[in-house]
């Protein structure tokens, strides 16, 4: 394997690695829901291997991501999807009134930093 597809493995294990946690998934937990090993997972991850098209649907599907998004054709920082596909993921687990609140508070903070622009 070359260097330029060494490091690009490497980045695609790393933004795998980082959803992975973001979502509080145990190794195993994201290996066994993709249909992989938990040892390829981790090659993977550390960017040793890289994966089959079906390997990265799976993996795709089990985070919620867009294969674009995995192998760094979007900026997810910047991708108004990836953003409201990761508030979505936030809220999942809320209650309904939960869900309430935290939308006005983020509601709030917009109007905060709307008036900060203005000055």
């Amino acid at each position: 394997m070359d260097k330029e597809q060494m490091k690009f493995n490497k980045e695609v294990g790393m933004r795998i690695r980082d959803h992975r946690e973001f979502l509080h998934y145990t190794r195993e937990q994201l290996a066994e829901k993709s249909d992989i090993s938990t040892q390829f997972l981790a090659d993977i991850e550390i960017g040793r291997k890289s994966m089959t098209a079906k390997t990265l649907r799976n993996i795709s599907r089990a985070l919620s991501l867009s294969a674009d998004y995995i192998l760094g054709e979007t900026l997810g920082k910047t991708d108004a999807a990836y953003e409201t596909e990761q508030l979505i993921l936030l809220l999942e687990g809320f209650t309904p009134y939960q869900k309430e609140c935290a939308i006005e508070i983020l509601k709030a903070y917009a109007k905060a930093l709307s008036h900060t622009e203005k000055k």
